[in-house]
């Protein structure tokens, strides 16, 4: 009888590389899958909303940037125009008319018309009136800026310009102001009516 040759032997050895064999075989088939697998597309960048547009200025608020506009220009007495220059009272008239507004020229005629204001509850555009005059009223007009500031023509030899209304000088010479624009619109309370309405409409009806 003829005796197994190293080929048989090989053969018969064969079995016990092959769970070696499998697991490569495995191996080459993951690597291949993830080789082939499909890219999923990036997710667009979400574009961030747009912040809503500022609200308009009040009429107030161009008047004072009217009356910023002319600052630096010269004090010209019975004047009202940024070509001659303005004296106190020509510059809150020239302004205003700017502004669409039609005021008495005068200082005088300025603190006859329009609406009284208290001093703590002046808007930006309100007319502040002071008496400068050493012997007998002598009448100073500016325009209330909102900012604790007002703009006026001072006198011969300055320009228009920006001063606190707190400074000693103004704060004893104030007696007043004016409105002769729109009263601002109240504040809306939660129920969208003035604070005031929304006060009295929680409150429980009297017995």
């Amino acid at each position: 009888m003829q005796r197994p040759g190293r080929h048989a032997c090989a053969l018969l050895r064969a079995p016990s590389s092959w769970p070696a064999l499998l697991s490569l075989l495995v191996c080459l088939l993951c690597s291949a899958c993830a080789s082939h697998a499909p890219e999923m597309p990036e997710p667009a960048p979400v574009a961030a909303p747009e912040p809503p547009p500022p609200p308009p200025p009040s009429p107030g608020e161009l008047v004072v940037s009217t009356a910023r506009s002319q600052i630096g220009t010269p004090y010209a007495y019975a004047s009202c125009s940024p070509e001659d220059g303005y004296d106190c009272s020509g510059l809150v008239w020239w302004v205003y008319r700017q502004n669409g507004v039609e005021l008495p020229r005068t200082s005088g005629g300025i603190l006859s018309g329009g609406r009284p204001v208290a001093k703590n509850a002046l808007e930006p555009g309100d007319v502040v009136v002071f008496d400068i005059g050493r012997k007998g009223k002598e009448l100073h007009v500016g325009i209330w800026t909102g900012d604790a500031t007002f703009v006026h023509s001072p006198r011969s030899g300055e320009t228009v310009r920006e001063e606190p209304i707190d400074m000693t000088y103004w704060r004893r010479r104030y007696i007043g102001a004016r409105r002769y624009l729109p009263d601002p619109a109240p504040a809306q309370g939660s129920s969208g009516l003035p604070d005031s309405a929304s006060a009295a409409a929680a409150a429980p009806a009297a017995p």
